[in-house]
């Protein structure tokens, strides 16, 4: 049995999940005990070991609405945040006032097992196209987005 205990644990998981699955293309280092994920089309987030709470917290970034848009995906984003419980410890977030949003998720110690890691970083990697894309829709003529992909209010 694996564990997810300390940024040591996280690294090992990142680099098994790193040379099992097929869609994640890169594995960077940034800071210490960050890292930025790869994956195939152009997309990625953050992972990052947080001693305080002793969870890997991942951190995707959605983009900024337009000002047409604005109140749509906000709105979206809140409702989707009124679920948290349900969907996982999942939430979207501000940068700021008037900044980016931000898809942020938790991996703890029951989510140490290479398996259930591996399917929680697929998931929150779908998840963060899905956000990418209904934020870009929001001020446009098809405010809705695609149908959600079958993770969506899974726990990750």
């Amino acid at each position: 049995m694996s564990s997810l205990h300390d940024a040591t644990d996280a690294l090992r998981l990142l680099t098994q999940a790193s040379e099992r699955l097929t869609q994640i293309t890169g594995l960077t280092e940034t800071e210490d005990a960050t890292w930025f994920i790869d994956f195939q089309g152009d997309g990625g987030f953050m992972a990052e070991w947080s001693t305080d709470w002793t969870r890997l917290v991942l951190t995707a970034d959605l983009g900024q609405p337009t000002p047409e848009g604005e109140l749509s995906a906000l709105n979206l984003a809140l409702s989707y945040n009124a679920l948290w419980r349900e969907i996982g410890d999942l939430r979207i977030a501000r940068d700021g006032d008037e900044g980016e949003l931000m898809l942020i998720g938790e991996l703890g110690p029951e989510d140490g097992d290479p398996e259930t890691f591996n399917a929680a970083l697929l998931h929150f990697e779908a998840l963060r196209r899905w956000w990418v894309d209904a934020i870009a829709r929001a001020a446009t003529d098809k405010p809705a987005p695609p149908a959600p992909p079958g993770v969506m209010f899974d726990r990750i």
